[in-house]
């Protein structure tokens, strides 16, 4: 079967935004691209994946609609919600770009850059077709098919997630993924000792594959993966929550941390561009929180925000 595969040259600012908007118009899958953020070795790749070497801060994103829908009606309908989401978000170029390709040619060839590597200091990721390696001792294993999610633990703002659950976990802990993408974090967190986590996306696909990846890691019976955004949460709060997501869905999310979060619990933060984070902590400031750590790689930043009436 052959794909229309479309590229939407934006931002990071308004990626999630437009992901959102091609899996609305039914995308079969949908990938964000960051090359200068891609691990050691596969920045060489990019020319066998004809993926172009975007300027540091613009974005590529890639989805794949099946060849049998109307071409010229579908560019349309993305330019149309490019120019709703630009009004509130700066998208960039809008330029689309367009091939068709065989479905082996997205689906899987990726597969062959994605090895196992270390993600924080007791936390080792392999993909789920490779063999996996020995670890030390006291460290623990996520085996990984991130399929078209988010979360493969290779982007910045991930691995800023993940190395904040590795040191602030404590045993026994519940927490809260917002924005699950493949299931990593909530993986991570009860490998680490949470005794639970509800993890929830709006994107079906990447419920499902973070579903998957529980019942692949032994810890579906301890995650419960939830379709859909905040409002979908249980009525009850957690010692640890994280939001690998983008500011501005941080910034309207600031109510739901708070009615979600347990005395002295932990608020993790990611998916911040630097030029933002006073934008963020201000914020977090006006709804009774205030910064407890940061960790800052390349243009991304992760904070670590506490309830001031819970240190």
């Amino acid at each position: 079967m052959k794909w229309y595969e479309i590229r939407i040259h934006t931002t990071g600012a308004a990626s999630e935004a437009v992901s959102d908007w091609v899996l609305e118009l039914g995308a079969g899958g949908c990938e964000v691209v960051e090359p200068d953020l891609l691990p050691d070795g596969v920045e060489g790749s990019l020319k066998d994946l004809k993926l172009p070497a975007d300027a540091s801060g613009k974005i590529l994103i890639k989805c794949w609609f099946s060849e049998q829908v109307n071409l010229e009606d579908l560019s349309s309908r993305i330019q149309e919600g490019l120019g709703r989401i630009a009004r509130f978000l700066p998208v960039g170029s809008r330029q689309i770009d367009t091939s068709l390709v065989d479905e082996e040619s997205w689906a899987d060839s990726w597969k062959k850059y994605y090895k196992p590597f270390q993600l924080s200091s007791r936390l080792f990721v392999c993909p789920s077709w490779e063999e996996a390696p020995q670890v030390p001792k006291d460290a623990r294993q996520i085996i990984l098919d991130p399929g078209m999610a988010f979360g493969s633990g290779t982007h910045e703002t991930t691995a800023l997630c993940a190395a904040f659950i590795d040191r602030y976990v404590r045993p026994g802990d519940r927490f809260i993924d917002a924005g699950c993408g493949s299931g990593i974090l909530s993986i991570a967190a009860v490998l680490l000792g949470a005794s639970k986590a509800i993890a929830f996306d709006i994107d079906p696909v990447a419920a499902r594959t973070a579903a998957d990846n529980c019942a692949m890691n032994g810890v579906a019976g301890q995650v419960t993966v939830l379709t859909g955004d905040a409002g979908v949460l249980p009525d009850e709060q957690v010692e640890l929550l994280a939001a690998n997501i983008v500011a501005d869905v941080i910034l309207s999310m600031f109510p739901v941390f708070s009615h979600h979060m347990a005395p002295r619990g932990r608020l993790i933060l990611s998916g911040i561009l630097w030029e933002r984070r006073d934008e963020i902590i201000r914020a977090g400031t006006g709804h009774g929180f205030q910064l407890a750590d940061e960790q800052r790689r390349g243009d991304w930043v992760a904070l670590v925000m506490t309830c001031q009436d819970s240190l």
